[in-house]
Parts: C-alpha cells; structure tokens; sequence
C-alpha cells in the first residue's frame, strides 16, 4: 500500500505537466521509498526505468538495453544502447515521456557513459522534447554536478521519512500508544513499515523485526554506516551512546573512550551525514553563542531503537535469546524510549495544525529546556513570532495529567514584558477533569490529548 508523499507527487506531476523537458533528482536514504514513489508516480504513464547495477560499464550498457527493449516503450533491434537513448528521444517530441533512472549513486562507477550520453543527445533535442527525467538515489552528487555544467532545466527533492499522521493507515489495528512505538522502530521509512504484519500483536512484529536471529532488520544500522563510512566502528560507539542517554559532548566523550577535542570531530561528522541531531535551545540560538546546553540526539528513531535495544545484544538474538531479551530488557524500557520519539510526534503535530489554520502562525519554532535540566526527557518545544511565544510540553506519562503540571510550565515560562504567551501540553493519556476545566477558563492553555492525533 503507498501512503503520503502528496507534496512530492503533486511536484512530479507538475513538472511532468509541463509539456517540455525537465530533469529532477530524487534523493533519499535507503528505505525511504524513492523507488515506490516512482512506482506510483509513473502508474499509467508512458515510462522506461532503470536500476544502475553495481558492476561494470560494459554489463550495464548490455542491462540498459535488454531491460529497456523488453520494457516495450520503443522497438530496437541493433543491440546498442544508444539507439534505445535516441529512440525515446524520438518518441518524447510527440508524446509525454518518463524516463527512470533508479540508484544513480552507482552511476559513476559503474556506468559512467550513460549521464554524459543522455546530456550530449539532450542539447541537440532540448526545445522539441516532451520528456521527464528523473534520477533517483541516495546520493545524487554526481548527477547535479554534471547537469548543472550542462544548464539544464533541473529540480531537487529530498524524501524524508513519513509523518506520524500519514502512516496511521498502516497501524490501524493497534493501540494509540503501540501505534507511536511502531512508527518509531521503523522510522517512518515507508520500506520497513512495509514489514509490519497486522494480523500479529505489536510483541511478535518487535520480535519478527529485530530479535529473532532471521530477524528482517537486525543489521539494519550496521548496512546504514557501512554506506556511509569506510571505517564505522567508532561512529557505532557514538551513536549507541546518546541512544543509551548521553547527550552531551563530555557525556559522549567519556562513554566512548576519547578525548573531548577528538569526540567533537566524530560527532561532527553525523551531525553533517543526519545521524545526529544537535539541538540548541532557541532562545539561546538568537544570540549566535556557542552554548553550554548543546545537546544531540540520534536522528532517527529506528537507529535509536537499534542502537539502545538491538545493537548491545546482537550475540544473544543470535542464538535465540530474543523473546527473553523482549520480554525482561525491552518491553519494560519502551516508556523511557517514547518520551523523545512523542516530542518529535507533537513537532510534526503543530506545523500539521498550522497548515490547518488551527494554530498560531509562528515564525521559528525549536527546542527549549530548564535551565539546570537539560536531560533527553525534558527537552520541549517553543514557538515564536513577533508578538507572543508559545510553550510546549510533551508528557509521555502512564497516568493523566492534572492541573499542578499545566501552572508548573506556566510558572517557567512566564513572560514579565507584556508579550502574549501561549501554552500546550501535549499528552499520552489525556487528562483529568480539573485539568479540562482549568484550561477552558485559562484562555492561553490549550490541551491535546495522544488520541486525536488523527
């Protein structure tokens, strides 16, 4: 089943609209759903697709021209690759044409004629053409540094991992709060909620996911940093650590062995690839200071999960301890494990109601925390425009929340200068009925409750 990705169809369908050529790149981690994007996106169009190989120039002409040959969009019968290139071409000056160009991150290595030969035949062609190209991959450097020597006409888009809110048809069988967990072990990445199976209980997905020994994503982090370093070991070490709770650099350095000077370097790197995330307080980051209360967290929740549950166990799920380790290790953890995972659910919740007009138009919106807690847990969210500011608070807590907690953040952030503050509690479990009753006389107290997130 697809889901989401509307803003992302709605620009392929404008660009292929357009009635002229156009080129865009399509970038995303793996699992992400850049080749099911496709997929729908090109449902009923006249397409041709392929998927670069990792291997050899010559075994990816012959693969180019074999797959589209069969693919029937165009007749050829020489055996050259390039006859196929020009024959789309051809067709492209009478009708609507998609061609697919899927795992470009391959194409300089191992068949690097291909980009050069479609540019070449693309400048003799380029006013008469009907023709979307698309290059799909996670990285497509190579790809926009050549189309941008050749001032072709060229768009971008980055997939990131799907919303709360668009990944709900997925977990219609589960609870609210199973359904918060499930988003978060898979990341939102449309390839591994593919995995979920509704017909089983949210224990036996965690397990069929990551604690069995055949389990689909056991090394699923190891493949990630394999991508992306050359030598991961020590980038394991950092990421296991602030998924394990510290979230500062001393903190970080200390848990992995290293100097602070030599730490920072590491962190910097997957702060940089989107492994890390360095949180800064808002109202700190205005004044452009290096802060004490920097803070990282692991970017994405399905590492965190990895990280923190999967990765410190590894040899134990091998030989068939994973139902032990869920039941005494894992499922007594999981309400530690949400608190950050519900903060980034709320973020997502506030720009979903802003786009709803249901919230207040805000101009930055970021991170804060008390100024001598600045543990994971305690990390809230603040909105800012000219006139007023608005607090939030996310409780990921097994009891409902009750009026002395609401007066508690509005006691922190109260504003002594006249502006008009706001405040949210966002919770689990809802809320009891003073509580209700205090923030229908308080005009500035709105509450939401895990269930309406819908």
């Amino acid at each position: 089943m697809f889901i989401g990705r509307k803003k992302e169809l709605a620009t392929l369908e404008k660009l292929y609209n357009s009635n002229e050529l156009k080129c865009v790149c399509l970038t995303g981690d793996a699992g992400i759903g850049k080749t099911a994007l496709l997929q729908e996106f090109a449902r009923r169009k006249h397409k041709a697709y392929f998927c670069v190989r990792t291997s050899t120039n010559n075994a990816n002409k012959a693969a180019f021209y074999t797959e589209l040959s069969a693919q029937g969009i165009v007749q050829c019968n020489s055996g050259c690759w390039q006859d196929i290139l020009k024959l789309i071409y051809k067709k492209a000056k009478g009708e609507k044409i998609v061609l697919l160009i899927d795992d470009v991150q391959e194409l300089e290595n191992s068949f690097s004629e291909l980009l050069p030969e479609i540019i070449a035949c693309l400048h003799s062609e380029v006013e008469k053409l009907r023709l979307l190209l698309v290059f799909s991959g996670r990285e497509c450097d190579y790809v926009l540094h050549l189309l941008g020597k050749s001032k072709l006409p060229l768009s971008q888009i980055f997939l990131q991992s799907l919303n709360y809110e668009d990944v709900l048809p997925c977990l219609i069988p589960f609870s609210n709060e199973e359904k918060v967990l499930l988003y978060g072990v898979t990341g939102g990445k449309p390839g591994y909620l593919q995995l979920i199976d509704s017909t089983l209980s949210f224990k036996d997905n965690l397990y069929n996911l990551f604690f069995s020994p055949t389990a689909s994503l056991l090394h699923v982090a190891e493949q990630i940093l394999v991508l992306n370093f050359r030598q991961p070991h020590i980038y394991h070490a950092i990421l296991c650590s602030v998924a394990c709770g510290a979230i500062h650099m001393k903190e970080i350095a200390e848990a992995v062995g290293m100097p602070n000077n030599k730490t920072s370097k590491y962190v910097g790197v997957l702060v940089e690839k989107g492994l890390l995330k360095k949180l800064v307080p808002l109202v700190e980051a205005k004044l452009g200071k290096q802060q004490k209360t920097t803070c990282y967290i692991v970017s994405d929740s399905m590492l965190t999960f990895w990280y923190r549950f999967v990765y410190p166990f590894l040899s134990s799920i091998a030989m068939g301890c994973g139902n032990y380790l869920l039941r005494t290790k894992v499922l007594p953890a999981l309400d530690d494990y949400a608190k950050v995972l519900f903060l980034e659910i709320c973020r997502q919740y506030c720009f979903t109601l802003r786009e709803r007009g249901d919230f207040h138009k805000f101009m930055q919106f970021g991170y804060l925390w008390p100024k001598d807690n600045c543990a994971a847990e305690q990390i809230r969210l603040i909105a800012y425009d000219k006139n007023s500011a608005g607090f939030m608070q996310c409780v990921w807590e097994k009891s409902k929340v009750d009026v002395p907690l609401i007066k508690q953040l509005q006691r922190e952030y109260a504003d002594k200068t006249g502006r008009s503050n706001y405040y949210i509690v966002f919770s689990r479990r809802g809320f009891t009925d003073r509580a209700l009753g205090y923030a229908a006389r308080t005009k500035e107290v709105r509450l939401v409750s895990l269930f309406y997130f819908k």
